[in-house]
């Protein structure tokens, strides 16, 4: 067994319990997988399809934790953490871990970093693309985004639905909010800024292969460009990872992979909401060559993520 998940959410149960007395439980913990969550369980399936690792991150929460205390939602994210680093602990090579932050909160966030990368050795860091109304490029999360680009951290990106959306918008939703934190961290210069971070973004990028084309144009001839992305649009998101989870059919692969570098694709399942086979097999459909399927199961993976091996 080789393949890496790098996109494996986990529900301890204690958190389900907590934000249900608080009667508050978002849709990510009403689906049924979410509920029946394990580590045995996520192990299990891992053995069944022939997953060696899968790097575990918390699912998109901040709709159900803003209306906490902020101490209090830092303590939680504490104990979600500590619960992955012990799993990691128990069940060696079986998971690796990025850290979950109390965002927005900047200062408390700050202070997870320091914990996650440093106490509990995490192999990255996870952000979302939004929170609330405010997107992960907005001013005021530039201290976390200084931080991990001084440690040149991994950041795993995952995507959550602003205010303005609903829970159903969560089947469009999630890839489009994609795109639109990876162009509104080109845009705004994060991406050249803060170049020592090592992203990675979910879904295949959602509209990113697709919209590059039509950024690179628009922006061409605008002042800013030179500031923002001084060696052009292509060099700041051919950088960029992005993982297959749910996003492994043909058109999506395709596109991906005529677009960005092969060393920038890693294999993701977006466990427990997706089938560990399904996305395997789906992948394995594309009659992609042994060393293209190598590379995306695995081999960037544990390039990127070296703890991993």
């Amino acid at each position: 067994m080789r393949t890496v998940d790098v996109h494996s959410h986990v529900i301890p149960p204690f958190l389900v319990e907590e934000l249900a007395r608080a009667g508050d439980l978002p849709p990510g913990l009403m689906h049924p997988a979410a509920r029946a969550w394990s580590a045995n369980a996520t192990l299990e399936a891992m053995d069944r399809s022939g997953v060696a690792t899968s790097v575990l991150s918390a699912i998109p929460l901040h709709a159900a934790l803003r209306a906490m205390d902020e101490q209090h939602v830092a303590q939680m994210v504490r104990r979600v953490n500590e619960f992955s680093a012990a799993l990691r602990h128990e069940h060696r090579g079986r998971f690796g871990l990025f850290g979950f932050l109390p965002m927005p909160d900047v200062e408390r966030s700050l202070q997870e970093i320091e914990y996650a990368l440093d106490v509990l050795e995490a192999d990255g860091i996870g952000l979302f693309s939004t929170y609330g109304d405010q997107s992960i490029a907005d001013p005021a999360f530039l201290p976390v985004l200084e931080e991990l680009n001084r440690r040149g951290a991994v950041v795993f990106c995952h995507p959550d639905l602003p205010d303005c959306c609903g829970a159903i918008d969560g089947i469009m939703g999630y890839p489009y909010d994609t795109g639109r934190a990876v162009f509104a961290l080109l845009l705004n210069g994060s991406l050249n800024r803060f170049s020592q971070i090592r992203w990675i973004f979910c879904h295949g990028g959602g509209p990113v292969p697709a919209l590059a084309g039509r950024v690179r144009e628009m922006t061409q001839a605008m002042p800013m460009l030179a500031k923002v992305a001084p060696q052009g649009v292509d060099h700041e998101l051919r950088r960029l990872h992005f993982e297959t989870g749910n996003a492994a059919n043909s058109p999506s692969m395709a596109a991906l992979l005529d677009y960005m570098p092969l060393s920038q694709v890693l294999f993701g399942t977006d466990a427990p909401y997706f089938g560990l086979d399904m996305n395997l097999n789906t992948l394995r459909s594309n009659r992609l060559s042994a060393d293209h399927l190598k590379a995306i199961e695995y081999e960037n993976a544990l390039r990127l993520l070296p703890g991993l091996r």
